[in-house]
């Protein structure tokens, strides 16, 4: 009896032990064949929360998490990527910040982009296609007790001209709390790294 019991104890400990480490499960939805990355010229702009994300990130801000994410897009695709640093620069310059805030919110809580806006915007970044990235980041649990962080991200790649979506990846990644915990940065890198993975032509990972 007791060697059943030790036995089932090291099988729940094994699935917990599994459960807790850093895991993730993606997708992707290629909306348009006729989308060719190769060379394409994309803006990617300045990453959002989704509005029921919760929890503290300890990464710093939403433009810390866009740089992440176009270095890594940078590196392993084949698109000529403009930064939302860069991005937001040309958005700038050309005085329609206002405007870019109000497409970038409307489409956030609607997912419908306004075209003249839009098309406005692709032409003050030169860029035919532009990126928006939505973040969704997650604390569960009760405090010091057994907390999982959840991150999630979406990049959706829009044609600037109808404004249809050509693209949309997700990479999800969850960890456990304690000694299986990997911090919010190295969590939000793993889902970054794994919707790029399903960027068309996109490399491995550098481990």
């Amino acid at each position: 009896m007791k060697k059943h019991f030790y036995f089932l104890a090291i099988i729940l400990f094994a699935s917990i032990l599994v459960s807790s480490c850093a895991t993730s499960s993606g997708t992707v939805t290629v909306l348009d064949k006729s989308f060719n990355p190769v060379n394409s010229k994309i803006s990617l702009l300045p990453p959002r929360f989704k509005f029921e994300s919760s929890g503290t990130i300890d990464i710093g801000t939403e433009q810390s998490i866009g740089r992440m994410v176009y270095i890594s897009l940078v590196q392993r695709t084949t698109a000529e990527w403009l930064s939302p640093e860069e991005s937001v620069s040309l958005i700038q310059d050309a005085n329609i910040l206002s405007e870019y805030e109000l497409l970038l919110d409307g489409y956030l809580k609607t997912g419908i982009p306004s075209k003249t806006k839009l098309i406005k915007l692709s032409e003050t970044v030169d860029c035919p296609y532009i990126t928006l990235c939505q973040i969704d980041y997650r604390v569960t649990g009760v405090e010091s007790m057994s907390n999982y962080r959840l991150a999630s991200l979406i990049i959706q790649v829009i044609y600037a001209n109808d404004g249809k979506v050509v693209l949309e990846l997700v990479g999800n990644a969850q960890c456990g709390s304690g000694a299986y915990d990997i911090g919010s940065a190295p969590l939000m890198q793993k889902a970054i790294d794994e919707a790029i993975s399903y960027f068309p032509g996109a490399k491995p990972t550098s481990k």
